[in-house]
């Protein structure tokens, strides 16, 4: 027997592939009884009464499982587009912060002993000489 995988998006299409499966190809046709079951709905009630059931329940597990796939899809959407709007910002940040170190390393700073920085008292009496 093949194994048929359907959407879990349309329930009572997968309820209808249950009933087609459970009443007709499972009851082996050849055998008048299995024909007679089938053909006459209240010979076999528990049985249809069960696959109903289980069909029913089957179709509320794919409803749910449509629901939390539809959930886990948004939610990766949202992050996806949360990481879209923040990368160029993040980026712009890294190349500053690159662009910076790289100056700092192309014209470094050097402080030595020779070179004395001005003393602020100096550069008060020359204003007040002015």
């Amino acid at each position: 027997m093949k194994i048929v995988c359907v959407p879990l998006v349309y329930p009572t299409v997968l309820l209808t592939l249950i009933y087609f499966l459970v009443f007709v190809r499972l009851v082996n046709p050849k055998t008048t009884s299995a024909v007679k079951d089938i053909l006459i709905p209240d010979s076999n009630f528990n049985l249809q009464q069960s696959c109903s059931n289980l069909a029913l329940q089957i179709c509320k597990l794919a409803t749910n499982l449509t629901r939390q796939e539809c959930k886990l899809e948004t939610s990766y959407c949202k992050r996806v587009s949360h990481h879209k709007s923040n990368l160029p910002q993040a980026c712009c940040v890294k190349l500053i912060a690159n662009y910076s170190k790289n100056k700092v390393r192309s014209q470094p700073r050097i402080r030595t002993r020779d070179v004395s920085f001005p003393k602020t008292d100096a550069l008060t009496i020359q204003s007040a000489g002015l």
